[in-house]
């Protein structure tokens, strides 16, 4: 008895901290999974709700556009002309058509339409941007049309197959793609008289903001409408042709529906007798939310979990799915990693409990030495690393220190406040696995192209503008960062990192941007108006204007013309900076491209006293990959500026030429040059020469900025030769040659 009470009373403690330490562990476990999933609905949920908002603001916007060209008195005047016309013959001649092309193509042009349509009640249509369409049937539901009309406002569409092959992203003409139309009724008095749309391309927008919303490596994000019909493009198109459930070379949208294929499918390859939506699709279909995380099919055949919703305002269906696989993985890796923990955390804590009596008089002698030479080195280095800590840790940008490795031995408060780790996290441990380990766009950023560890490998200072750190949760944030190597008796020994969070400024320039495209598009449409409306009066539509009348409705016009090319241009490097200028590129004969440019921009010549005259220019069978209307646009900002800044009396040359890989096309000036001091600032933003060798001249200071992102877009280049001494400049456009 004595001898089990001995032993109760020794190793009794012991076994009652383990049984704790298990139960506590398990618990942990138990809980830390149920946040897991729960996290993951409330992500999914909270990205599709951002989605929505994003999509309900695009699609409000098109609507706008379609409202305001619709209540134009210019688009009510051709519309009653080609009204009383029934031939298409004659639609197709009338010159309404020509001026209603000249009216709406900076609207086209800028908002990245694919046409416009005026089309009378009974669904045909009486003009178009392209002669084909004019005289034929709309394409139009009839739903959207009784839609317009009841609301007596925009009413934009759902995605249906075109009935024209139209250009996709790459410039490939491609039949029955997917298309969208903006549509509203034309009034004349309160009778309703024809209706005025848009032809919009989804994916320019309405796809790309579904792509945005997708969650993790299997994530997919997509629409459908009330026939279960796919209205965005899916992440599994490969797949889903590979299972012959979506023919080779076809889009998924408008191709593939919303079914389950049913549970043998994956195994057999067989379909079902019949087919029935999947188990999140038919649920969202009858507008009810689908917020279970009960896995289920999806039209592969895949077991995912998912979040869904119907879209009334729109009418259409959103599902946000991710693969079971992927979303078991994290909560199988913290089971295994609890588990794991809580096991060798009992082994240990035994492991203690057995060895502490033997070790103990031993560990408490250790101790105290320790401790001695511990006070001893503190009081000696106290006052210095104090200072150093508290100079560190007030610093506002985050400090880490790495070894040779690359593994963490230092991080400041900025640091872990910023990357949300603690000093136990993240100090020890791999530094670019931790906060570097993926680009922006989350593919993975390989450890040997890191550039922070860059430092280390050449012994040169690394300064980066423009990055991503990673937060312990999985979430972003850009930073501008320079890694220095730390240099011991000329011998590297680690780096030290410094970094800054520029979320702000990123979100200051975005705001910018944003205000920027919307005060140039709510100021361009009422000067469009403007403008049409004084060119009306000066042509003498209404009536005939007096000489010293038409003077100030001159100057007026011109002076509201200039404004509408720095709202045009404001409009072009918005777009062109954000990547959201896609180019509609065909093979173009260059003479005949050159003549019409020179013909266009005629008005520039007598106007600055100059001519215009190309010198050289290869055959017309010689012909060049392009965006005609946007190299026109560059060769239109060159002519000007050459006509501009060339002395009076004198002749602006354009030539070409070409070799086996390349395009030259110079436009050559006998201007004073381009000043030394300036030419640095060429290409900038609102950038102008002003000096005393140059005239006074008008301009918005984008046209070459412009210029230059619409050749780079095209893989060529924007170059110049310029002689400020003996005067004269050329500005050469290279593109790529294909013969």
């Amino acid at each position: 008895m004595p001898t089990h009470t001995s032993w109760l009373k020794r190793y009794g403690p012991a076994i009652g901290g383990a049984l704790l330490l298990v139960s506590v562990g398990a618990a942990s476990v138990a809980y830390l999974e149920v946040q897991l999933r729960q996290n993951l609905l409330d992500s999914m949920q909270s990205r599709q709700n951002s989605l929505e908002q994003g999509l309900i603001s695009w699609a409000h916007q098109q609507e706008h556009v379609t409202s305001l060209w619709a209540q134009d008195p210019a688009i009510l005047t051709y519309a009653k002309q080609l009204l009383q016309l029934n031939d298409p013959a004659q639609l197709s001649l009338h010159p309404a058509q020509a001026s209603l092309r000249q009216l709406l193509r900076p609207t086209i042009r800028n908002f990245l339409y694919e046409g416009y349509f005026i089309i009378r009640p009974d669904g045909i249509n009486l003009a178009s941007s392209r002669d084909g369409n004019i005289g034929r049937h709309t394409l139009i539901p009839d739903e959207v049309f009784d839609a317009a009309a009841k609301q007596r406002e925009a009413v934009l569409s759902l995605p249906i197959k075109s009935d024209i092959p139209l250009p996709d992203e790459a410039g490939n003409m491609v039949a029955e793609r997917a298309t969208m139309f903006s549509l509203m009724p034309i009034y004349d008095q309160g009778k309703l008289t024809a209706y005025f749309g848009l032809r919009i391309n989804p994916s320019v927008d309405f796809n790309r903001i579904f792509m945005a919303a997708r969650h993790g490596k299997s994530g997919d994000t997509y629409a459908f409408d009330k026939q279960f019909n796919v209205l965005t493009p899916l992440r599994f198109e490969d797949d889903l042709t590979q299972r012959g459930l979506l023919a080779p070379d076809a889009s998924s949208v408008l191709n593939v529906k919303v079914f389950d294929p049913g549970a043998d499918f994956r195994q057999t390859g067989i379909f079902p007798g019949t087919r029935q939506p999947t188990a999140i699709a038919a649920q969202v279909a009858i507008g009810r939310p689908y917020t279970s995380l009960a896995p289920y099919r999806d039209y592969r055949g895949v077991k995912v979990i998912g979040y869904g919703s119907w879209n009334h305002e729109l009418n259409l269906g959103i599902i946000s799915e991710i693969d079971l696989s992927e979303a078991n993985r994290v909560i199988y890796i913290n089971r295994i990693i609890g588990l794991s923990s809580t096991f060798l955390l009992l082994v240990l804590f035994l492991m203690y409990t057995v060895t502490r009596n033997r070790e103990n008089r031993k560990l408490e002698f250790a101790i105290l030495e320790r401790t001695i030479e511990l006070d001893q080195e503190r009081a000696k280095h106290q006052s210095a690393e104090e200072q150093l800590h508290l100079l560190l840790d007030n610093a506002g940008e985050g400090i880490c220190g790495m070894d040779l490795d690359g593994y963490c031995i230092f991080a400041n408060h900025a640091a872990l406040n910023m990357t949300g780790y603690s000093s136990r996290d993240l100090i020890g441990q791999p530094l670019h696995s931790r906060i570097h380990h993926s680009h922006t766009d989350g593919s993975s950023y390989p450890a040997e192209n890191c550039r922070m560890f860059d430092s280390v490998r050449t012994g040169d200072a690394q300064m980066v503008k423009d990055e991503v750190l990673w937060r312990k949760d999985g979430i972003s944030f850009p930073v501008r960062y320079v890694s220095t190597p730390i240099v011991q008796n000329n011998l590297i020994i680690g780096a030290v990192v410094i970094f800054s969070d520029i979320s702000a400024e990123k979100h200051t320039e975005r705001l910018k941007d944003e205000f920027v495209s919307i005060v140039s598009h709510e100021l361009r449409t009422p000067l469009t108006a403007i403008l049409a409306a004084l060119r009306m009066v000066n042509a003498g539509v209404m009536d005939t204007v007096p000489e010293r009348r038409r003077e100030m409705l001159d100057i007026s016009e011109k002076n509201a013309q200039r404004l509408l090319t720095l709202i045009n241009d404001l409009l072009d490097i918005n777009k062109l900076e954000a990547g959201k200028v896609t180019l509609n590129r065909t093979m173009v004969p260059l003479a005949a491209f050159l003549d019409e440019c020179v013909r266009e921009n005629a008005g520039y010549a007598p106007q600055y006293q100059t001519e215009f005259h190309i010198s050289t220019c290869p055959g017309g069978d010689f012909r060049v990959y392009m965006d005609s209307d946007r190299m026109k646009q560059v060769l239109a900002n060159l002519l000007s500026n050459a006509a501009k800044f060339s002395p009076a009396g004198q002749t602006v040359e354009i030539f070409a030429s070409h070799d086996k890989d390349s395009v030259f096309i110079s436009v050559r000036d006998r201007g004073p040059g381009i000043p030394p001091e300036f030419q640095e600032h060429l290409f900038q933003k609102f950038s102008q020469a002003d000096s005393s060798s140059t005239r006074k001249v008008g301009g918005t200071g984008l046209g070459l900025a412009i210029a230059r992102e619409l050749v780079q877009l095209h893989g060529g280049t924007l170059a110049y030769v310029t002689s400020p001494a003996s005067g004269g400049t050329t500005f050469t456009v290279t593109l790529p040659y294909q013969a």
